[in-house]
């Protein structure tokens, strides 16, 4: 692991569900508020940024767009479709819908998929 991945989600299930499908890969740092998402990333300057659009202080939106000169890749997961303006704003993130599908929130952090088993 020499990467990090920080995970803005204000729900524990949510990041450890990140954590452990990614935690091989990334070493991830969880957060659950906006406003610490953005001194996290700032200070540690992570590969990757997991955040929810409705996060509390401050959106996924509005994180990703203060982050991006700092973050390689933002992923913004969201209940609801973010429009095109949202997207645009924050540096055109990487949309994943929730609920997600494993292999769907592998493949927007840019993992690797786990291979099939047989």
């Amino acid at each position: 692991v020499c990467s990090s991945d920080l995970v803005l989600d204000p729900s524990p299930e949510i990041r450890a569900l990140v954590r452990e499908v990614v935690g091989s890969d990334f070493a991830v740092v969880e957060v659950g508020d906006g406003l610490e998402a953005i001194a996290v990333a700032r200070e540690l300057r992570p590969q990757v940024a997991v955040l929810d659009h409705h996060a509390p202080s401050l959106s996924g939106v509005e994180v990703a767009a203060e982050i991006r000169s700092v973050v390689d890749r933002c992923v913004v997961m969201s209940s609801t479709w973010l429009t095109a303006q949202e997207l645009v704003r924050a540096g055109s993130p990487v949309e994943l819908p929730k609920p997600f599908r494993i292999a769907a929130l592998r493949k927007a952090v840019g993992v690797q998929p786990v291979a099939a088993v047989r």
